[in-house]
């Protein structure tokens, strides 16, 4: 785009887009809360956790952010699913600064941890 305040003015409707979406992720209220959302009840069942699921929310309630976190951490999609768990925790990591309690990745983390047994704060 070569005019300045175009560029400008499609950016801000695009950002505004995005933040109302991540907004709606973050309600409680709504009739599907965000899969990023964990009560206490639902920590028990973070076992059968699958990093798909975290991709299908991102591609039906926030593609767009979606595509950015794509086309900065993946350029070249690999058909292995390895690209998979980076985008989505990189996802989650910022939810979580957004709203603390979309905590999922952070409990998942902390599940790692756990068993393997680390002991030393860093």
């Amino acid at each position: 785009m070569e005019i300045p305040q175009l560029r400008k003015g499609v950016i801000s409707s695009f950002l505004e887009d995005i933040g109302n979406k991540c907004k709606k992720l973050c309600a409680k209220t709504t009739e599907k809360p965000s899969i990023l959302r964990v009560s206490r009840e639902q920590q028990k069942n973070l076992a059968d956790f699958k990093w798909i699921s975290v991709l299908r929310e991102m591609k039906e309630r926030v593609p767009d952010v979606l595509k950015i976190l794509v086309a900065i951490a993946a350029p070249r999609i690999k058909n292995d699913c390895s690209q998979v768990a980076p985008l989505c925790t990189a996802f989650g990591i910022l939810m979580h600064t957004r709203n603390r309690e979309l905590s999922l990745v952070q409990k998942l983390n902390t599940v790692v941890i756990g068993t393997g047994n680390a002991t030393k704060k860093v």
